[in-house]
């Protein structure tokens, strides 16, 4: 059984070899192709860097903004609201 699957691995990879034309070699490591790979890899980048920093990072940053106000207005309100709480608590007790 051993013998099997080690001779139909071999004979799958002999056939991938044949049917994916490995004879020529890997297109990205060939130099004659370098240049326009590093052409659309900079054109590629360059336009996701702009949409992030021109779309998502103001979304972002809003974002995050009108959280902390928000908190910050929660935590004052709280505070406002503990004041007031004590003043009834004297004015209960009295």
């Amino acid at each position: 059984m051993k013998y099997f699957c080690f001779t139909l691995a071999a004979a799958f990879g002999v056939s991938q070899k044949i049917a994916f034309g490995a004879d020529d070699g890997m297109p990205q490591l060939n130099p004659e192709f370098w240049a326009a790979q590093v052409f659309w890899l900079i054109l590629i980048f360059s336009i996701l860097y702009l949409i992030i920093w021109k779309v998502f990072l103001p979304r972002i940053t809003d974002n995050i903004e009108s959280r902390k106000l928000r908190v910050i207005n929660d935590l004052n309100e709280a505070e406002n609201l503990k004041r007031a709480l004590k003043k009834n608590l004297k004015n209960i007790i009295k």
